[in-house]
């Protein structure tokens, strides 16, 4: 009974103080709009804000590739030929692969499909 008295004393004699600390650590702490989720969301728009950064300059670098594709012919022709493996009418097309350094018989055409050593696709090497 004499402890009960005693925190009773305490409580009322620091009542002020215990209020501000309580309510403290309450808005640095506690609930939606605290300082530390605030904190959190600031981070995570910085984050953000550096993702858009990099896609500005992804977006500004395949916006010059496409009005170069749209306006220059042969950028066009080069693209097919090298990227899709394209050709002309009448016009035949050799790769040369060395297979000798990757151990197998097949190889990763430059649009990332992988054929074996006849060039054909072959689902198994995916």
């Amino acid at each position: 009974m004499i402890r009960l008295a005693a925190v009773w004393t305490f409580i009322g004699r620091y009542k002020y103080l215990i209020t501000v600390v309580v309510l403290g650590a309450f808005a640095v702490f506690g609930g939606e709009d605290s300082l530390w989720a605030n904190y959190k969301r600031q981070r995570e728009i910085d984050a953000m804000k550096d993702n858009l950064q990099t896609f500005r300059q992804n977006y500004e670098r395949d916006s010059l590739a496409l009005s170069r594709l749209v306006s220059d012919p042969k950028e066009a022709e080069h693209v097919a030929r090298e990227v899709y493996l394209m050709k002309r009418a009448g016009e035949d097309i050799y790769l040369f692969v060395d297979t000798e350094e990757k151990g197998d018989s097949s190889y990763t055409t430059p649009t990332g499909l992988k054929k074996d050593s006849r060039g054909l696709n072959n689902p198994r090497l995916r």
